[in-house]
């Protein structure tokens, strides 16, 4: 579990096939002091596992599953990557509960740089529409952000995000740019709510809050 805040930006050393993998090498600009071999790291906003590292390098083995459904199968080598431990139970949740699971990619579509703001708009496939509204919480490539505007795009349904200075600074979106390839997780409380009424299900709102949501 994660919270979208993104603690340290790493820089791809190189990918490469490892048998039924592909391993994938960072270096990350933090030096973290307690890592361990099997801890769980999301990278763009992606939950992968640890699977060796030095003070500056970290190493991951990733199932083709993951690459084919995230936007990891397109970094070269120098590219940017946020980089997110997981959650302590002690920690404040500042951000919004993002689990590590992607749900999509989606293309930038423009970047709107003014002196109201820096935005950044992409356009959502129909199927997702009704997960994304004005003022919900989205984790894009990993951070945590709220969507600002919402509107149509012919049948389809276009959101921003406006982004401050330090989040700019802290993660990658500083290397972004229209075309760029993003990784979407939807709000999990609002894929939820969506399920039970897909589904009709019988679990009611009390019970989402009994099980923490």
């Amino acid at each position: 579990m994660f919270t979208g805040l993104i603690e340290s930006k790493g820089k791809v050393i190189k990918q490469g096939k490892n048998g039924v993998y592909n391993t994938l090498f960072i270096k990350t600009e933090t030096l973290f002091d307690d890592l361990n071999i099997g801890q769980i790291i999301a990278v763009n906003g992606v939950c992968l596992t640890l699977t060796d590292f030095s003070q500056t390098e970290l190493r991951f083995d990733v199932m083709y599953q993951t690459l084919q459904s995230t936007n990891l199968i397109h970094l070269r080598q120098n590219d940017i990557v946020n980089i997110e431990r997981a959650l302590k139970v002690s920690d404040r949740l500042d951000g919004h509960i993002v689990s590590g699971h992607v749900d999509a990619t989606l293309k930038i579509k423009r970047i709107i740089i003014s002196e109201k703001g820096y935005d950044v708009w992409f356009r959502l496939p129909s199927k997702y529409s009704s997960l994304i509204f004005k003022k919900c919480s989205v984790a894009l490539d990993g951070v945590s952000l709220t969507v600002q505007k919402v509107r149509k795009a012919g049948v389809l349904k276009e959101f921003s995000v406006s982004l401050i200075p330090e989040t700019l600074k802290s993660t990658s979106f500083l290397n972004k740019k229209a075309n760029s390839i993003v990784n979407i997780e939807f709000d999990t409380m609002i894929k939820a709510t969506q399920n039970i009424k897909e589904n009709e299900s019988d679990i009611s709102i009390e019970d989402l809050k009994k099980m923490g949501f």
